[in-house]
């Protein structure tokens, strides 16, 4: 037993024998390193040091209303009023003079209407994107009391509608599902007919935006709504298209023979899109929210010609199904004022991303929706949101 302990002893006295050999290398080497605790001067570098990485942003998004009306899928506003589309539930029409308590004036029935999609026509009317009867122009001039002023039927289902103009003639783009994109001629609201068609058979179109090149303020590349001056550059049509590839854009220099032009293939459902100066924001579903940076091709006037697409940045979360993606700006021109992502996420809510640099976004903020948010629109510093059967949610955003 003595023998044994004997043994455990010297184990133990070698074993501290090593460690400390082991302590001293390490503060050897750890003095070598430092030169001897010499301190090193500081080396002059040339050239601009980089810039710091911007501040994180935070957005305040607080519920200031709500209108309860069914299957809510989007919203359009033309001067005090806001027209609801309610799909198989018709269409409401709220007062939104005070956009932080609005109140619904008109129920249209279904039998009148089945829009999924409205835009403002100018001159008292809307063009609607109607499931059944394909497009379909109101006069709203009396906004309480809608009257039908004319329809005229499409391919497949009119699930989003685009004005556009060209040579002195106004046009409708009409997404139409799985039968592509239409283009319908309005110069004479109350007789519209079918200009032109384009499909291939492969697709289902989701929504349609028409643009052309134009300049910003600061004389920067970036997109407008079609002028109906013949000098005007020719417009294109950008597609989001849900099965063969996503995003597509076609030249409409000839309303009546709409040429693709331009073919993006991406992963996933690509449901909606929305453009702000050169920068192109696409709702993919499951595959989230992905940002393209848009430059206009050679100037043209009798055809579109090819625009360059970048893209920035994709920003997923588990469990996304991006429905609708738009941009907007936040802080009133104020030292505040930055550029923001809102993603209208179905049951997932709203999410609001910080744009400072499109090619980093930076969650800013979140708001949870009372149904699955289908589309959002930015309307008088508010983001309006529909939210299916949980109805028109309206949400004040300001920076934190």
């Amino acid at each position: 037993m003595a023998g044994d302990a004997s043994i455990r002893n010297c184990t133990a006295m070698r074993r501290i024998r090593t460690l400390c050999r082991l302590a001293t290398a390490l503060a050897a080497a750890a003095l070598a390193c430092a030169g001897c605790g010499k301190r090193e001067p500081v080396r002059e570098t040339t050239g601009p040091l980089p810039p710091p990485p911007p501040p994180r942003r935070t957005a305040r998004i607080v519920e200031s209303a709500r209108l309860a009306v069914p299957k809510a899928r989007s919203v359009v506003f033309v001067g005090n009023r806001a027209f609801i589309a309610q799909n198989l539930e018709g269409m409401s029409v709220a007062d939104t003079t005070n956009i932080a308590r609005p109140r619904i004036t008109a129920r249209i029935p279904p039998t009148v209407i089945q829009p999924l999609h409205l835009v403002d026509a100018g001159q008292g009317l809307l063009a609607a994107a109607d499931r059944f009867r394909g497009l379909v122009m109101l006069d709203v001039s009396k906004p309480d009391f809608p009257t039908t002023v004319s329809s005229v039927a499409v391919p497949g289902i009119a699930t989003r509608v685009s004005l556009f103009s060209r040579n002195g003639g106004r046009y409708v783009a009409v997404a139409s599902g799985g039968a592509g994109l239409t283009t319908v001629d309005i110069t004479d609201p109350r007789s519209p007919r079918r200009a032109g068609h384009w499909n291939t058979h492969t697709d289902y179109s989701r929504s349609v935006l028409t643009l052309m090149p134009a300049r910003d303020k600061q004389g920067h590349p970036a997109w407008a709504e079609p002028s109906p001056e013949s000098s005007s550059p020719a417009p294109l049509a950008w597609i989001a298209d849900n099965l063969d590839g996503g995003l597509k854009v076609l030249d409409l220099g000839n309303p009546e023979a709409p040429e693709l032009l331009l073919k993006v293939s991406l992963p996933g459902y690509c449901d909606s899109l929305h453009m702000s100066g050169d920068l192109l924001a696409c709702a993919y579903r499951n595959r989230g929210t992905r940002l393209f940076r848009v430059l206009p091709g050679a100037p043209a006037t009798d055809h579109a010609t090819t625009p360059s697409v970048e893209f920035l940045a994709g920003v997923h979360r588990s469990g996304n199904r991006v429905q609708d993606a738009i941009t907007f700006r936040i802080g009133a021109g104020g030292k505040d004022d930055w550029p923001v992502l809102a993603v209208a996420d179905d049951r997932a809510g709203i999410a609001l991303y910080d744009l400072s640099d499109p090619r980093v976004p930076l969650l800013a903020g979140e708001a949870a929706t009372p149904d699955a948010a289908i589309s959002c629109v930015w309307h008088a510093a508010h983001l309006v949101a529909s939210c299916w059967d949980g109805g028109v949610v309206v949400y004040k955003v300001s920076p934190k």
